[in-house]
């Protein structure tokens, strides 16, 4: 028993890699007259594999209403090699990519019928190293379109047909853009659209004949694969429902089954619907060149946009040996650099766009973009009084800048000032209710660039005189040593009453006096503000 099962095991391993071959294709068709139809079966084989030539005779079945109509058997017309369409000259490509193209032609005649006709194709099987499709060595295809019934008032119609046949490699840090569209003889609506493929036989039967009849099963996704993300995850795909504007961003690399729906749509009705089955083989591009710059901001030098008008420029490009750089100014060709990460003084302030060219002339080349935005630097400053006293302080502020005429300025007075922020390059009568240290900003700016300055104003505090005199000063003679109790004072100056003299008087903080006779001096006067003391 274990001999035959071995047996068969190794007989069906052997069938299916025999069969395994298809990369892809798809169906469409053109009406003659007479109730007659062309059809087409583009089928698309690796050439590399060691699985089955291309079907000779293709079985084409035609269905109404799941009975089936005709079986007919299609001669082997020959084939081509596709070419492999791949531009980057900095990257090389892996040299084992074979794809041979061969398209069937039949004409049918297919009279008026309720339902219309299902036209179905289906073989076994994909490539055993397909990435997004569960167990793809003995997963088939099922190629099918409609011929609308007469019941749909479409009965004369020709299918769409694509225009052009998508890459087979991509890179895998590279964007795509593709016209994916397809053309129609009669001119009717075109929807496009990413669906799942159809599965179809499998090694046990993988060139049925007829083909089954429709529903079709669908191909099982690996996980995290979807009609939406073939690509896997990370990646992004889309095409665009009018246009038929393809657009990927692969980020793994595998070969990936993609399937491109477009429906042919009359009088607001869908009347036919084909879908193009392919692969995508996404690589490690390996890039040996590349021409990368960073943003302005990005630069080690980059302070603001506001630092003048010389540029020192970063190259993050590799690969390469020569440099050309444009720097963007209209109307000059001077503006140009061949050094490796040059220094750039622009003639104006503005907004500016610099090319870098890696390898200019060479095959292999790259170029790379930035924008810039130069101003000249501005500072500010201002002037106003250094400090004032508590009691009736009023400080006015002059702002000096050199910002253009017409810039903006905003002050920050504190939350001790009678006004806390305003505008404008004057502002008078400031005052303050606390006194100390009084931090003051002045902010200007110009279109994106700004600058501000900060210094303090000083608010003294309310001073107090006291005169401190010994305690027998009565009968200690006429000199007198006396004591000072102010505060919030640095200066003073005494008055001590001597009648008729102007010698009395002092400036030392506890200052020493003789009087002239005995007498009683209750006039000595003690005054204290915040710069004299009296």
């Amino acid at each position: 028993m274990k001999k035959i099962l071995l047996s068969i095991l190794l007989i069906l391993s052997a069938f299916c890699s025999q069969a395994s071959h298809i990369v892809g294709g798809d169906i469409y068709y053109d009406y003659l007259g007479n109730n007659t139809y062309r059809f087409y079966i583009s089928i698309y084989r690796d050439c590399n594999s060691t699985g089955a030539q291309f079907d000779s005779p293709l079985n084409l079945a035609v269905y109404n209403n799941g009975g089936l109509v005709q079986n007919v058997s299609i001669p082997f017309p020959g084939d081509a090699n596709v070419p492999v369409v791949f531009n980057n000259p900095c990257v090389t490509p892996p040299n084992n990519i074979c794809t041979e193209n061969a398209i069937y032609v039949t004409d049918i005649t297919l009279p008026p019928a309720v339902g219309g006709y299902t036209i179905s194709y289906q073989r076994c099987c994909r490539g055993p190293n397909i990435t997004n499709v569960v167990n793809p060595g003995d997963t088939g295809f099922t190629l099918t379109c409609n011929v609308p019934g007469v019941n749909t008032n479409a009965w004369v119609n020709s299918s769409p047909r694509f225009t052009n046949y998508p890459p087979q490699l991509l890179c895998n840090n590279e964007d795509l853009i593709f016209d994916h569209s397809a053309t129609d003889p009669d001119g009717d609506q075109l929807v496009y659209s990413l669906v799942t493929p159809n599965a179809g036989s499998s090694g046990f039967a993988p060139q049925p004949n007829p083909s089954p009849p429709p529903p079709y099963a669908p191909i099982n996704w690996v996980a995290g694969h979807s009609a939406a993300v073939p690509l896997g995850p990370g990646s992004t795909i889309n095409i665009n429902s009018t246009t038929g504007l393809l657009t990927a961003s692969p980020n793994l690399i595998g070969l990936y089954v993609v399937g491109i729906r477009v429906e042919e749509i009359r009088n607001g009705v869908v009347i036919n619907a084909t879908t193009r089955d392919f692969l995508f083989r996404v690589f490690n591009c390996n890039l040996q060149l590349e021409s990368i710059l960073p943003t302005q901001e990005q630069l080690p030098t980059f302070i603001n946009y506001c630092q003048g008008l010389t540029v020192d420029f970063e190259n993050n490009s590799y690969g390469g040996t020569n440099y050309e750089w444009d720097f963007g100014v209209p109307g000059i060709t001077t503006d140009v650099s061949t050094a490796f990460e040059p220094s750039y003084t622009y003639p104006a302030p503005g907004a500016y766009q610099v090319m870098l060219v890696v390898n200019p002339g060479w095959p292999c080349t790259d170029t790379a973009y930035m924008d810039v935005i130069v101003n000249n630097q501005i500072t500010v400053s201002y002037t106003s009084n250094d400090s004032l006293c508590i009691l009736g302080n009023s400080f006015d502020f002059v702002a000096a800048s050199t910002a253009p005429a017409g810039s903006n300025y905003t002050w920050d007075f504190g939350t001790n000032a009678n006004s806390p922020s305003t505008s404008g390059n004057v502002v008078n009568g400031v005052n303050f209710t606390a006194s100390g240290f009084m931090p003051v900003t002045v902010t200007v700016e110009n279109n994106s660039c700004v600058a501000d300055y900060t210094d303090s104003v000083y608010i003294f505090p309310e001073p107090t005189a006291s005169i401190i005199l010994p305690a027998e000063v009565e009968c200690g003679g006429l000199t007198i040593d006396f004591g000072n109790g102010s505060t919030n004072s640095t200066t003073y100056d005494w008055d001590f009453g001597v009648p008729g003299t102007g010698t009395d008087v002092s400036t030392d903080f506890e200052p020493t006096y003789t009087f002239p006779s005995a007498g009683t001096r209750g006039d000595v006067i003690s005054r204290e503000l915040p710069i004299n003391f009296k």
